[in-house]
């Protein structure tokens, strides 16, 4: 029983090394008018042909007398670069938001609020870790799934302006992800830069 119980231990050791060796982790900066006040970090694991990817912010500001907190988690679960599903929650300043995203034949399956809805199978979250949502005309917010319509401009190699419902400039890295992104938001310069 001892022998047992040694072997699967380790066989469980070395699932959790292969794991931990598959995983990409990264680490932002968020910065409001340049003075940091959160961070992001986007973690990649590869297994059995899919990406899980999970995602955590958390930003705390404080303007005047007034103090504002933000947490996000979500994962999304791709495959052969197709989004298969997305779970989101969102504690935004006490405000809670949760939805899942769930591709089926039809289109992706949102749940929100008690409620089903189909949406079109080339929408996705606004998911800036990956190039794919340069390419996407309608991009749903991470917190509440709401959608921005958008038209993205490339201005350089790995340089991209959105503009429409939202607007966003972002820079990639050699990689193929998020490098920097930068954008307004009542009006204070904001940017997430990568470490």
């Amino acid at each position: 029983m001892q022998a047992w119980k040694t072997g699967a231990l380790a066989l469980a050791g070395m699932c959790w090394a292969l794991a931990a060796d598959a995983a990409s982790v990264l680490e932002y900066t968020i910065l409001k008018e340049g003075k940091p006040i959160g961070s992001e970090t986007v973690t990649l694991n590869k297994m059995d042909g899919r990406t899980l990817v999970d995602v955590k912010t958390e930003t705390h500001v404080q303007v005047l007398f007034l103090k504002f907190d933000y947490s996000h988690e979500r994962r999304e679960i791709w495959k052969d670069g197709e989004l298969l599903s997305v779970t989101s929650r969102t504690n935004d300043d006490g405000t809670p938001h949760h939805y899942e995203l769930l591709r089926g034949e039809d289109g992706f399956g949102l749940m929100k609020n008690g409620k089903k809805e189909i949406l079109d199978p080339s929408v996705l979250p606004l998911t800036l870790w990956t190039k794919a949502v340069v390419d996407r005309p309608v991009l749903l917010s991470v917190i509440d799934a709401e959608p921005y319509k958008v038209t993205t401009q490339k201005l350089g190699e790995n340089h991209y302006k959105m503009d429409g419902d939202i607007q966003r400039e972002l820079w990639f890295a050699e990689d193929g992800y998020l490098q920097k992104v930068a954008f307004k938001r009542k009006g204070f310069d904001i940017e997430l830069q990568r470490q």
